[in-house]
């Protein structure tokens, strides 16, 4: 993997990737070298070094890189990080500020490449609590950015479907039922009350997220769990298909995405349901 790394930075022509890719494969192995393996200090030490470091590593996932070779570098930066996480004493150097990045309203402005490496990321950071504790910390904004008293309801709007969709984010990286322990009281109340959230102009913006939200759900957590969520996802459903003309085009797609989702994933669980939306063809093509 190393090797592919390095090939992958080099044909790029870029040296800051190709520092990047070479520190993923050497750093923690030279710290160790350099404190000892049995030094009772050797975890501060790599801690301290990996502290100092890791706001130059970080640059480049926190702004946009210039067109160009440049562009691969986020990928670089992420592959290093995702090296230091498997070092348990580096823990305090890398937790702060993996928070606040993935609490920035920008985390989700990335390309298809990194979705992996941020997942291994995030997943890491969460199984820092228990799934229940680290849902709800989540879901109260610990570390994201306070909106400013001036905004408006549709920066509100775009805050609250912005937590919805870190949340199903959380959920995609974890492992099958890994939070099904925060699905009642947590997940689900949250989920209800998004859908339920108030005013017309922009709350279409929440709705569709949580639909989203239901989505990965459907395909984290095992149907023995999710019982209770059928009664939420049918009303929204039937809400939105009854009238589509009468509602906005994203919340509609969310919707429909959410329907092929359910009978395609779950349809012995969802598929008592699905004659509400599914209409058997009819004619001589008929199956």
């Amino acid at each position: 993997a190393g090797a592919t790394a390095y090939e992958w930075a080099g044909s790029m022509g870029d040296s800051a990737s190709l520092m990047l890719c070479f520190l993923a494969s050497q750093l923690l192995p030279v710290l160790r070298a350099a404190f000892g393996a049995t030094n009772s200090k050797r975890g501060d030490g790599v801690t301290d070094v990996v502290a100092e470091a890791l706001p130059l590593v970080l640059l480049p996932l926190e702004h946009h890189p210039p067109p160009g070779p440049a562009r691969m570098r986020p990928r670089a930066a992420l592959r290093l990080l995702c090296a230091v996480l498997e070092d348990k004493s580096t823990v305090r150097a890398w937790r702060r500020p993996v928070s606040r990045l993935f609490s920035s309203h920008n985390f989700f402005d990335m390309s298809a490449g990194m979705l992996p490496l941020w997942a291994r990321v995030v997943n890491t950071l969460s199984n820092l609590e228990t799934p229940k504790a680290a849902v709800t910390a989540l879901l109260a904004g610990r570390d994201v950015e306070s909106l400013s008293i001036f905004a408006g309801k549709e920066a509100e709007a775009a805050a609250a479907a912005l937590v919805l969709k870190r949340l199903s984010f959380v959920l995609y990286a974890g492992e099958r039922d890994q939070y099904v322990g925060a699905l009642q009281g947590v997940i689900f109340d949250k989920l209800v009350s998004s859908l339920k959230y108030p005013g017309n102009t922009h709350a279409h913006l929440v709705k569709a997220e949580a639909l989203l939200l239901v989505r990965i759900l459907a395909v984290r957590v095992s149907p023995l769990h999710l019982q209770a969520l059928w009664p939420i996802a049918l009303a929204e459903l039937k809400r939105v298909l009854s009238e589509p003309a009468k509602q906005p085009p994203a919340l509609v797609l969310s919707a429909f995405l959410l329907l092929d989702v359910l009978v395609t994933v779950l349809p012995d669980e969802f598929g008592y349901h699905a004659w509400m939306f599914v209409v058997p063809e009819e004619g001589p093509n008929a199956r």
